[in-house]
């Protein structure tokens, strides 16, 4: 696939009705579901999940540990599949998702949304 609006979840029409906006990335990483850990490529992210590709099929609802580098393992659920690609939601708190991007949370612009600001 070449262009973003061509993976699934990816289009405009999408993109305006989610909660954060996804910032596109294309960054090497790990799944680890119970004993078994697997290699992927993270294609955007937000924090309240991301999109990975993975050669493999992943039921959804499947608690699972992702891995980054310079992050710390982030604890999320498959939310949806579609063949390599697969919607991963955060299981954690999203100050706490915020947190474990460190500096990087400002670069991708992890910032509160409005509708959470506090009166």
């Amino acid at each position: 696939m070449n262009a973003m609006s061509d993976i699934p979840g990816m289009s405009d029409e999408t993109e305006e009705q989610r909660r954060f906006r996804r910032r596109p990335v294309l960054w090497k990483g790990y799944v680890q579901a119970a004993s078994h850990r697997f290699t992927c490529l993270v294609r955007n992210v937000t924090p309240g999940g991301m999109l990975v590709e993975l050669d493999l099929s992943l039921a959804t609802g499947v608690a699972l540990q992702v891995v980054l580098p310079d992050i710390r393992p982030l604890m999320a659920k498959v939310a949806w599949s579609s063949g390599v690609f697969h919607g991963l939601s955060f299981t954690e708190p999203e100050a706490m998702v915020r947190a474990a991007f460190g500096k990087r949370a400002e670069s991708l612009g992890f910032r509160k949304q409005p509708q959470d600001a506090q009166p």
